[in-house]
C-alpha cells in the first residue's frame, strides 16, 4: 500500500471518528446527560453534554 493510500485511509478514519463524536454529543445533549472529558492540563472534567456540544459548535462551526 502506498503512502498516499495510507493517508486516505487515515483521513477517512478521522472523519468517521469525528462524525461519531458529534453524534454522541448530540444524543447525550438531547437526553440531558453528561460526559467525562479532560481539560488542557489533563484533569478529568464532567460536564453536561449540552455545554460540550455548544462548545464544540463554537470551536468547529455549527453542524
Amino acid at each position: 500500500m502506498t503512502e498516499q493510500e495510507h493517508l486516505k485511509i487515515r483521513e477517512r478514519l478521522n472523519q468517521a471518528l469525528e462524525e461519531s463524536y458529534k453524534k454522541m454529543l448530540r444524543t447525550k445533549a438531547a437526553l440531558g446527560e453528561s460526559i467525562v472529558t479532560v481539560n488542557a492540563q489533563g484533569e478529568l472534567l464532567e460536564m453536561p453534554a449540552k455545554d460540550a456540544w455548544e462548545q464544540y459548535k463554537a470551536e468547529n462551526g455549527n453542524d
